[in-house]
């Protein structure tokens, strides 16, 4: 499933090979509409996006927040044209 995908437009690391990593998460994804929260990873690397197979679920926000990585991320607000299911993305 794609998502937050706006987010990451405009990043463009073709030259030194770093790679970006951000989780979404999402309320009742349309692959996934009987879970509450799903949170998923991505990968943006020299202009590539690739997102993760595998996806982690939560009954509450808080709880889906609690499954990110506690080491100083920063929480991204949803935007205009991403999907009605996303709830935020993480950097």
């Amino acid at each position: 499933m794609l998502g937050a995908t706006s987010h990451v437009m405009a990043f463009d690391d073709r030259t030194d090979g770093k790679v970006l990593r951000m989780r979404t998460i999402y309320h009742r994804p349309d692959d996934l509409p009987t879970v509450e929260f799903v949170v998923r990873g991505l990968s943006v690397c020299g202009g590539v996006i690739t997102h993760d197979a595998d996806f982690r679920t939560a009954d509450t926000i808080e709880g889906a927040r609690r499954l990110l990585p506690g080491h100083g991320l920063v929480p991204i607000p949803r935007e205009a044209g991403d999907l009605p299911s996303v709830v935020e993305t993480w950097l």
